[in-house]
């Protein structure tokens, strides 16, 4: 399947954070696969319970506008319990708060990371952010777009000749320039901007408060223009360039 011709309900079935729906009385009206299998409650029998009654500890009362994020355990069927980063926010109609989106992101794989010292959701070589983190953010991104009007630029770029470079200059080599591209493209953006790398040369930033189809592609140019350097391999130095497509949400 090719990403970019997901629905926004096709998205939140595959990335692997918990998502619920809840009304404002607790009760369930929609869960994402990924519950289902985080609760171990694969007959899809979560809708019209209440969310509250797999957490083991609380998480405080929300109301009107607020947000809240933090960390609560949750017990699945089994009875194991479940250490879960949750996000909680509303989306309102004209007779308030309509319903509370969640995001339940399982912890127990970063726990154990931190344990052995390797990263779960960073890429190892550019530590960037890899592509289960950014398929998380870029829904946050899509649902926050959809409940405050707000736009954002998804930028798509890659190294152009990469396999060249490592045929030619070996893998050591390669690894350099993409962990330099990376560096450059970082000090190019702002801290409220998202890059990761997705996989091979591949990489991606997700780029908030973008009105207008030229705020995008100025955005890209400044990216292109940073990550097309040169490089250097012992003596000698190698021009790099980058390609890149946008698009805008929504």
């Amino acid at each position: 399947m090719v990403w970019h011709k997901l629905t926004l309900a096709g998205v939140i079935e595959h990335i692997p954070i918990g998502v619920a729906v809840t009304r404002p009385d607790g009760n369930i009206e929609y869960a994402n696969s990924r519950l289902h299998a985080l609760l171990d409650q694969s007959d899809g029998s979560l809708v019209g319970r209440e969310l509250a009654a797999f957490r083991r500890s609380c998480a405080p009362t929300l109301r009107d506008a607020q947000r809240w994020q933090g960390e609560t355990k949750f017990h699945s069927r089994g009875g194991t319990d479940i250490c879960v980063l949750e996000t909680v926010f509303p989306t309102h109609d004209t007779d308030g708060v309509a319903c509370f989106i969640h995001f339940l992101q399982d912890l127990s794989a970063i726990h154990r990371a931190d344990s052995s010292g390797a990263p779960a959701y960073y890429d190892s070589l550019t530590g960037l952010p890899n592509g289960n983190l950014f398929k998380g953010r870029l829904l946050r991104a899509m649902l926050t777009g959809e409940r405050t009007g707000s736009r954002f630029a998804l930028c798509h770029l890659d190294v152009d000749r990469f396999k060249a470079i490592n045929d030619t200059w070996g893998h050591d080599a390669g690894d350099k320039v993409l962990r330099e591209t990376a560096e450059r493209m970082s000090r190019a953006l702002r801290k409220s901007d998202t890059l990761a790398r997705l996989e091979g040369d591949e990489f991606a930033t997700i780029l908030g408060g973008v009105e207008r189809p030229d705020d995008a592609r100025r955005a890209a140019d400044k990216l292109l223009l940073t990550g097309c350097e040169f490089h250097q391999f012992g003596k000698s130095f190698v021009r790099v360039t980058l390609s890149a497509g946008i698009s805008l949400y929504p």
